[in-house]
């Protein structure tokens, strides 16, 4: 299931509010569980950008850097495409995916990060250890419990 479309969250006190965009895209698509947005004051002045995976990372970043870095990015997707077409006009081979990893400009702050697997997440269903925890039977429960729980 992706997730995709406008979120806006406001700051009720302050009345900043962080709008992101989480980017609609097909299954090997470049911007698989893309999120990306900005964080604006009540003057709607954009204050940072944020960006990152909504299944990895999130990220912040000075506005002004994040920018630069997506005009830099769609310069050299173009010139990648163009690439790519000439490779292809040559070769009935399917292209490679790119990597589902997020690149980290520089100067950006990690603002979130998703929990690693528990080591025996496998034989657990690849539970998180909250999951696994609210499973968990309690030594006190165990004996008021009937056996099929």
């Amino acid at each position: 299931m992706e997730q995709y479309g406008n979120v806006e969250i406001t700051n009720r006190k302050t009345g900043d509010k962080c709008l992101l965009n989480f980017k609609p895209c097909g299954l090997f698509g470049k911007e698989f569980h893309v999120v990306e947005g900005y964080i604006q004051d009540k003057s709607k002045k954009k204050l940072c950008a944020l960006y990152g995976k909504w299944t990895e990372c999130l990220y912040s970043v000075d506005l002004a850097i994040f920018v630069a870095y997506q005009k830099k990015d769609k310069k050299n997707t173009e010139e990648k495409n163009s690439k790519q077409v000439s490779a292809s006009e040559e070769s009935d081979e399917m292209p490679v995916p790119e990597s589902q990893s997020v690149f980290v400009i520089p100067g950006s702050v990690l603002l979130w990060r998703i929990a690693p697997q528990p080591p025996n997440s496998a034989q657990m269903y690849n539970f998180t250890s909250f999951a696994m925890v609210l499973n968990e039977v309690d030594k006190e429960m165990e004996s008021m419990l009937p056996k099929t729980d």
